[in-house]
């Protein structure tokens, strides 16, 4: 069974989610997430591993708070591990659901550059 948009069920409503919760998390926290660069010697705030050190001076900053609120909500939504292997945590996914996830998330632009770094 597929729906309107030929895509099975459960993958067309991961890709509604991912889509929601780019436009009502990421989206508005991009202007303020660019303008406050994060701070030699700071405390990354709940950033994931190794986005700093991975792509410097592209990235800014989010409170503690808001980390953890979007880790919270990629955790609830099962894309918080999508784009790791297997044998290090990830979930294992195919590669339509894969794409599906990166082009929901390729929406919101600083987003997507934190995301594309751990990939």
């Amino acid at each position: 069974m597929t729906t309107e948009t030929g895509l099975p069920p459960a993958l067309d409503a991961l890709k509604s989610t991912v889509r929601q919760i780019v436009r009502d998390e990421c989206i508005p926290l991009e202007l303020e997430y660019l303008v406050h660069p994060p701070q030699e010697g700071e405390p990354d705030n709940g950033a994931p591993r190794g986005v700093l050190e991975a792509v410097p001076g592209v990235l800014g900053s989010l409170s503690a708070d808001q980390w953890g609120r979007l880790n919270h909500l990629s955790q609830q939504t099962g894309i918080y591990t999508s784009f790791v292997p297997e044998e290090y945590g990830g979930i294992p996914l195919d590669t339509v659901t894969t794409a599906l996830i990166a082009g929901r998330l390729g929406e919101s632009g600083s987003f997507s550059t934190t995301f594309g770094a751990q990939t």
